[in-house]
């Protein structure tokens, strides 16, 4: 395949990619909503990328993440993360440590000593 050729494909696929990832963000929305469950922050589920030209292998989202509290339980949050991979070696090997294999989802409760809410959601994210 010509390099113009791969490219189209690439960016078609990830477009495929990026749409499957929004619907099932979406479908856990609705359930952790009918659960009672509130989101942390706005609606974004992406934070990580680059827009500087000195940091092209950070353009591209390699990972989607979501927080939610529940009135009642301040201490505690649960949240996922859709990991697509390409992450620093150290993640990387962190990750097959624990044979699981990219791309994959993982689901989180986290419990903290004062309320979730005082922490960003980015810290938090990050502890996904």
């Amino acid at each position: 395949m010509d390099r113009r050729k791969a490219i189209i494909q690439t960016v078609q696929n990830r477009g495929i990619i990026y749409d499957d990832i929004g619907r099932i963000c979406q479908l856990i929305e609705e359930k952790m909503k009918n659960l009672r469950f509130n989101p942390m922050g706005n609606k974004a589920v992406t934070w990580e990328t680059s827009i500087s030209l000195e940091c092209p292998d950070l353009w591209l989202h390699r990972y989607f993440a979501r927080v939610y509290v529940k009135r009642g339980q301040p201490k505690k949050a649960v949240g996922f993360c859709i990991h697509l991979g390409d992450y620093d070696e150290e993640s990387n090997e962190l990750f097959s440590e624990l044979n699981l294999n990219f791309p994959l989802v993982t689901v989180s409760l986290l419990k903290f000593e004062n309320k979730a809410i005082d922490f960003e959601r980015r810290d938090i994210y990050e502890m996904l």
